[in-house]
Parts: C-alpha cells; structure tokens; sequence
C-alpha cells in the first residue's frame, strides 16, 4: 500500500524527471523503476560489507567494484564505481 509519503515522494521524482524534458510516462516510469533497482542494489552491497566488516572477511562478488568506470567513450569520461552508488548520488 502506498502511504501518503510515499505519494509525496514519487510525485516529486515524476515532477523532476518531467521538468527534465522526459514527457512519455513510460520512460518516466523505466527511470523510476531503474532508480529504484540501483537503491536495492546499493542496500544490498551495504548489508554485505557490513557484515563482512563484523566477520573480519573481504567481500566478494561485489556489484560496484573498486576502480574506475568508463561513462563515455567520446569523449572519454570515467568516474570512480563508488560514485555510481545510491548512498553517493542519490542527494544530487
């Protein structure tokens, strides 16, 4: 059930998305929907290193790696895998 702040919430990321110049509500809902799956991501791999933390063992199987990631080709930009993560980029 989608509370009141819930509501508030989607209806401010439809609103920002729109206002972008995305107007076809089936690509606002892809980008929501992706923003969302990147959030559940970001979660997950905090839970892992967590406890990885607290056991005292490297994290495997990490879904943002350490290192650079390449964003564009041409021209070439890259930016660090953390930055790509929920927790860095979300408050943008």
């Amino acid at each position: 059930m989608i509370t009141g702040e819930m509501k508030n919430k989607v209806d401010s990321i439809w609103d920002t998305i729109w206002t972008g110049g995305i107007t076809s509500p089936i690509t606002v809902l892809e980008q929501i929907t992706y923003l969302m799956f990147m959030k559940l991501l970001d979660d997950n791999q905090l839970k892992a290193e967590a406890n990885a933390n607290l056991l005292g063992v490297p994290l495997k199987n990490k879904v943002f790696q350490d290192g650079m990631c390449v964003i564009s080709e041409n021209p070439r930009v890259e930016t660090e895998y953390k930055n790509l993560r929920w927790n860095v980029f979300h408050n943008h």
